[in-house]
């Protein structure tokens, strides 16, 4: 009986979380749109910016510098409408993922380690969307037993859990406190390597020392950094294996420190041991590479010999890399629009969007987003225009 009712206080308490965090569900989905310029039915600008809350018939937008603008829907043109219905079908979909992740943390007050670990597996799934239970994970990590379900949890936790310093400290936090679970990490890194991606910059120094040495260590005090990488003795055995997963990692964060070590690593690997290159830790670099879409320096220095060796991944690389610097050229100017206002003549007709540049002898020069330039007699712009810029310059 004791146990039932403390079952359904849980499911009072979990029904009400729900009614509290969706609004905060809300938000968290709306951080995560990206930047979009909309134009009206004749296919002029409105404004730049991010989608910050919709309904049935409108939109509110805010822009670069931080203003709010509500826009019907019906006003949008036909591109920017289905531009918003794939952000409502997306913004469903999240509040789904966000519900089963809540159903399947349920499932972790269960006694069957079976059904805990295909719970953990389903909010691991959800990404983003379990994001709020982060702090509950952290802290049934600590709390858990069972080492393997321990460990379960914590990359369940490095998985949803935001990309903050705060997590990043606390994923360490928590293996201090574990000892045991830190531990069972060192001896089977592989998992643990691979989550600490998303982490970016904040975990450069430990993937260089795990990609230099082919070993995890957290806490021993005897173990020293090391500023090259080791020539492992063997080319496919378990510090291989450690080494490449690091190396998968490190290759997907922009820094200078992560692309010389990269480098650096590719050079050892490629480096014959009884007539053998390491092609495990070669692969994922590229692998990574692949994935992050970096190319910069490291491509024309890689080695000759691993770019005869393994063209195919070489030409995806490339591949991918173009795709991300266009998607982030194109995300640079959208950020850059976001911040321009549009300007209109005496008849409300729109003229351009940009930002004012300077103001003389009654004429206005506005730069676009292209870099464009227009001079325009400040009398031919529109009253609201004129207000705006003389307000500006005043």
């Amino acid at each position: 009986m004791h146990r039932i009712l403390k079952k359904l206080a849980r499911l009072k308490l979990f029904l009400l979380a729900l009614i509290v965090s969706a609004n905060t569900c809300n938000a968290q989905f709306f951080e995560q749109t990206p930047l979009h310029l909309f134009k009206d039915r004749n296919s002029n600008p409105i404004t730049c910016g991010k989608v910050i809350d919709l309904d049935d018939n409108k939109i509110k937008v805010q822009n670069g510098l931080g203003k709010q603008i509500v826009i019907l829907i019906k006003d949008l043109e036909s591109e920017d409408q289905r531009f918003v219905k794939s952000i409502r079908t997306s913004l469903k979909v999240f509040q789904k993922q966000k519900l089963d992740a809540d159903k399947s943390f349920l499932r972790l007050d269960s006694n069957s380690p079976a059904i805990k670990k295909k719970a953990l597996k389903k909010i691991e799934s959800q990404g983003n969307a379990a994001q709020h239970l982060s702090k509950d994970l952290a802290e049934l990590t600590l709390k858990t037993e069972n080492v393997q379900l321990a460990g379960l949890t914590l990359l369940t936790f490095m998985k949803v859990c935001p990309k903050n310093d705060i997590s990043f400290n606390r994923i360490f936090f928590i293996l201090e406190k574990r000892r045991d679970l830190a531990k069972q990490i060192e001896q089977s890194p592989l998992e643990f390597l691979e989550h600490l991606a998303r982490f970016g910059p904040k975990a450069d120094q430990l993937l260089i020392q795990v990609s230099y040495s082919g070993e995890l260590v957290f806490f021993d005090k005897n173990t020293e950094n090391i500023d090259s990488p080791k020539l492992l003795t063997t080319t496919n055995g378990p510090k291989n294996q450690v080494r490449a997963m690091g190396c998968q990692s490190l290759a997907q964060i922009r820094t200078a420190n992560a692309n010389n070590a990269i480098l650096a690593v590719a050079n050892t690997a490629a480096t014959p041991i009884n007539g053998r290159i390491d092609r495990s830790t070669i692969l994922s670099i590229l692998i990574g590479l692949k994935a992050a879409g970096r190319a910069n320096s490291t491509f024309a220095t890689f080695p000759a010999t691993i770019k005869s060796e393994f063209p195919r991944e070489f030409q995806a690389w490339l591949i991918a890399y173009k795709q991300i610097q266009n998607y982030e050229r194109e995300q640079a100017k959208l950020l850059e629009s976001s911040k321009m206002q549009n300007f209109h003549n005496r008849n409300g007709k729109f003229l351009v969007r940009g930002n004012v540049a300077k103001i003389e002898d009654g004429r206005v020069l506005i730069i676009d987003v292209d870099q464009k330039q227009y001079a325009v007699e400040i009398t031919q712009l529109s009253t609201t225009d004129q207000e705006r810029i003389l307000k500006a310059n005043n």
